[in-house]
């Protein structure tokens, strides 16, 4: 049984482990804009979290890289990116009733009313054409509108 155990631990010791940055800070590190939908459905503590990033000083703490992987250990703040990152966040009508004053005061609000139904076809086909999708016939883009 011991030598089972010891298999194990010797197992576990040879384990690397290794921060890996979801979507939003990939976006942050390679200086991209972030197109994100429905805001209105992100969970409070999320939205809280962004509050560090959108404050004057632009910072994003990333406790989470434990093993130093893109931050050293003694400076876990990531800054100096903001000129050039932005955020796009997308909303149904409406939607901001849901939020905080707090939030929305992150964010400047632009209204932009529904696409007419060939507005609509001309986004998902100019879509399907830069993303060499050409598989995807008229029916199926008419089907897509009707999803959504």
């Amino acid at each position: 049984m011991k030598e089972e155990e010891e298999d194990e631990s010797n197992a576990l010791s040879n384990i690397i482990i290794e921060f890996r940055p979801g979507l939003f800070l990939t976006a942050i590190l390679e200086v991209s804009c972030l197109i994100l939908k429905n805001i209105s459905n992100l969970p409070t503590i999320i939205l809280e979290r962004f509050n560090e990033l959108f404050s004057g000083k632009c910072n994003i703490t990333v406790n989470e890289d434990n093993p130093n992987t893109i931050s050293p250990e003694s400076n876990k703040v990531l800054s100096d990116f903001n000129e050039h990152f932005r955020v796009f966040w997308t909303c149904q009508s409406g939607a901001t009733l849901q939020l905080s004053e707090a939030v929305i005061s992150l964010f400047t609000l632009i209204y932009v009313g529904e696409y007419a139904l060939d507005e609509q076809k001309t986004v998902l086909q100019s879509y399907c054409d830069l993303n060499n999708l050409n598989t995807i016939t008229d029916d199926n883009i008419n089907n897509l509108i009707w999803l959504f």
